[in-house]
């Protein structure tokens, strides 16, 4: 689902009518009574479908769904007033227009304040992490770099170290195959055949050193060789392998787990704004209707329109003959145009 640009609610006058409204009846089962307002046939995923058309058709979010609760903070009241004043014939000539719907219409705008309000605060710290997870990612790719550096001039040293090793025991074993050092790597040996080729060579110095010809032995005492110096090569392929796992270790920090779980909970309140702006429209156009309906048997009772309404989604057949009459209309004016020029 495309992000929201985000949600308009920054009117206040728009709360303190909602609540004013909502605390005339304390209803303590909104679901029970929705579920008893709304058509049957009218789904949750229907609900949220419509929001999000309307939400394309405000300008990408832009004003949404600060246009929806204007509309109920025009409506509700002036309903309100009415139904306060009426008698008791104009109160069933309204069509079931009644200080619990209107409250229930205002519960349903005060849940999206919330739900807009905490979609702002989940997305001010969404933005805080990717911003962590930006710096702690240039961070991370600057040790790699770091590390890699590092590990082409180790391995550089290292590849020298084994050259100079085996010139060693070369010497020290003075010409006898016996006391071979095998074949030469080649040029340019990865990471794994430098530290291999270290303990080869650490492995024949040992030997070398405690061998059981007097005369090699005293060979390799005279050119220097001793444990210490051969622990130190191994120390040197230990390092070696050291480096190359900082360089091609992954940051732990990269992991989705952080930013899928704020990206699912950013799309689940989206979810809940959408479905309730939903239901507002839809309550308001039963408001709408009954205050038609109530203007038709008595005209002293007004007429409250609105500019945004869900009587396609509460009668979608009417909806459809509205829009082969639009087409109908648009096709003729389409047909006269050309027929002028």
């Amino acid at each position: 689902m495309a992000e929201p640009a985000g949600y308009d609610v920054s009117n206040p006058r728009q709360k303190k009518t909602l609540e004013r409204i909502a605390r005339t009846v304390p209803l303590r089962s909104r679901q029970h009574l929705l579920d008893a307002v709304l058509p049957r046939e009218v789904e949750e995923h229907d609900l949220i479908a419509f929001a999000r058309r309307l939400r394309r058709r405000r300008a990408a979010g832009k004003a949404y769904p600060s246009v929806v609760l204007d509309e109920a903070c025009r409506v509700l009241p002036r309903a309100f007033e009415v139904l306060r004043r009426a008698s008791v014939a104009q109160k069933q000539a309204l069509n079931g227009v009644s200080m619990p719907l209107l409250a229930l219409t205002a519960g349903e705008g005060l849940t999206v304040l919330d739900l807009a309000g905490h979609w702002e605060q989940e997305m001010r710290r969404a933005e805080v992490e990717s911003r962590r997870r930006a710096e702690a990612a240039a961070s991370r790719r600057d040790e790699v770099a770091q590390a890699e550096r590092r590990l082409r001039q180790d391995r550089r040293a290292a590849t020298q170290l084994c050259g100079e090793v085996r010139k060693l025991l070369e010497r020290v074993a003075d010409g006898d195959a016996r006391l071979g050092l095998g074949r030469t790597p080649r040029r340019r040996p990865s990471v794994a055949q430098v530290v291999a080729e270290l303990d080869r060579l650490a492995d024949r110095a040992e030997a070398l050193l405690a061998h059981e010809v007097r005369a090699v032995r005293a060979r390799a005492f005279l050119f220097g060789l001793d444990p210490a110096g051969v622990q130190s090569w191994r120390d040197v392929g230990a390092a070696l392998r050291a480096t190359e796992k900082a360089a091609l270790e992954e940051d732990p920090a990269a992991g989705p787990s952080s930013a899928a779980t704020g990206a699912r909970a950013l799309e689940a309140t989206e979810v809940e704004i959408d479905g309730a702006v939903a239901r507002i429209v839809v309550l308001l156009t039963l408001v709408s209707d009954g205050f038609r309906a109530g203007h038709r048997v008595d005209p002293s009772l007004p007429r409250l329109t609105l500019s945004v309404s869900a009587r396609s989604l509460l009668n979608p057949r009417a909806g459809r003959r509205r829009g082969r009459r639009r087409r109908r209309r648009g096709l003729a004016s389409g047909t006269v145009s050309s027929q002028s020029s």
